[in-house]
């Protein structure tokens, strides 16, 4: 092989350009409310709005759609049953809601019903809150992209490793961190650079070679490199997904699903996104979250109805996926008009909800081009080959972008009319290939394990 060229040059294909990030959170479900991230850099909210946590400068339940006061610029979203965060674009980390444990980290314990900068938190690349209704130990954390993690909120018992601060501070026992999780039930778990999997005291040796975690209310989801789903904790409703209502303090196997990028978990019910842009649902359907009418299932089904998605988010009881094109529905839940169709009616059937900004900032908008190139193995693990026999191009550029449009760099090596792309710089994750010829651009979903 002849060494060719490295790439250090994409195309910017969204509003959204956040630190080469590879997991998105453009999405929020939680207790009851609903959020999203704005293609205008605001963020829109509706539902149940205790302690202010819809962030409209109200404690007014909202059935449609409304902005969070005085934010721009944002590009992720988090929320738990308590409290909400955005990350700006800039780094810079801002909440609002209950503050009852200095969780907003704003020096205070005053309740915030719009949003108030998080003191100390700067060069945040990803968001998580953790808390519970009650709770004694909510608190609000930021990854930074240099792998440590920063967090602020109640802990009185110490039980996540540092005690309860009014303003952020580094974590002490963690570091190599490429992504954070929170939920209900006072759940927070990080995933460390070699595939492990940690709380915030300590690592969890019941897993690991892990690309993908999430945090549900009482269970903790985890996609390995293999794209296999694997689950612990509560599962009175069949939320591990393993054919049984078995509690289980080490991780099961959810059955009959593989090649999963994504996991979500909710109250009694959890998600997984397959590489192919289907939505999969399993455990409680009491409120008509998995997005059919029967009760419970304790495997996977097919959510109906949505494809192409890039993204999910689980709450109590409703769900969310977002589709390439920037299509947003939500399903499930409706009683405080979490949904966002002005009801209070549980619905199965995904909807699409009367947003209060222009669009969501989404992945890359796939335009439907014949078959140019061939791009294989896929899933990779390593190496990938770009074909160009049958597209017939003499001059092209490839290109490698994220689900949101941020630039990374892999080298590349010629052979004749193949292409190898190495891909051990990359984390694990759903990436878009772009062939680039003077007269069209074609794109192809790449998975890497």
């Amino acid at each position: 092989m002849t060494k060719g060229y490295t790439l250090g040059v994409a195309t910017l294909l969204l509003s959204l350009l956040f630190h080469g990030e590879t997991y998105a959170q453009r999405l929020s479900a939680s207790y009851f409310r609903t959020y999203a991230v704005c293609g205008n850099g605001g963020v829109s909210s509706f539902g149940n709005n205790l302690y202010g946590t819809l962030g409209d400068s109200s404690e007014t339940d909202r059935l449609l759609p409304v902005s969070v006061r005085d934010l721009t610029n944002v590009g992720a979203v988090a929320s738990g049953e308590i409290h909400a965060a955005a990350l700006k674009k800039d780094g810079t980390v801002w909440a609002w809601g209950n503050n009852n444990y200095s969780q907003l980290g704003d020096s205070t314990t005053v309740q915030r019903i719009a949003p108030v900068k998080v003191k100390n938190m700067s060069g945040i690349t990803q968001i998580a809150v953790r808390n519970a209704l009650n709770s004694t130990s909510a608190a609000t954390y930021g990854l930074k992209d240099d792998g440590t993690v920063w967090s602020v909120g109640g802990n009185e018992m110490g039980q996540f490793g540092i005690l309860g601060t009014m303003v952020a501070v580094k974590h002490p026992n963690l570091s190599g961190i490429t992504m954070i999780a929170g939920g209900g039930n006072n759940s927070f778990l990080a995933l460390k650079d070699d595939g492990t999997v940690w709380n915030a005291k300590t690592k969890l040796t019941i897993i690991s070679d892990v690309a993908y975690i999430a945090c549900g209310n009482g269970h903790n989801l985890a996609v390995k490199k293999d794209g296999t789903v694997w689950a612990w904790g509560s599962n009175n409703a069949g939320q591990l997904g393993d054919s049984t209502k078995k509690n289980s303090t080490t991780p099961v196997q959810v059955k009959h699903i593989s090649n999963v990028v994504a996991v979500k978990g909710g109250t009694g019910f959890s998600m997984a996104l397959k590489a192919d842009g289907t939505v999969w649902a399993w455990g409680s359907n009491d409120n008509k979250q998995l997005g059919v009418q029967a009760n419970v299932y304790i495997t996977p089904i097919q959510v109906p109805g949505v494809s192409d998605i890039v993204e999910i988010s689980a709450g109590y009881s409703h769900a969310m996926a977002l589709k390439r094109d920037g299509t947003l529905y939500v399903w499930g839940g409706n009683f405080y008009g979490q949904l966002g169709n002005n009801a209070k009616t549980d619905q199965a059937q995904p909807a699409i909800p009367a947003l209060s900004c222009s669009s969501i900032i989404t992945g890359l908008n796939d335009t439907p081009f014949e078959n140019a190139f061939t791009l294989y193995p896929n899933p990779t693990s390593g190496r990938f080959v770009v074909d160009m026999d049958k597209a017939n191009h003499t001059s092209y550029a490839i290109e490698i972008v994220d689900n949101l449009g941020a630039k990374v760099d892999a080298s590349v090596e010629m052979e004749g009319d193949k292409n190898w792309v190495d891909t051990e710089s990359l984390r694990p994750g759903v990436y878009t290939v772009l062939i680039k010829t003077a007269a069209k651009t074609v794109k192809r979903k790449l998975i890497v394990q």
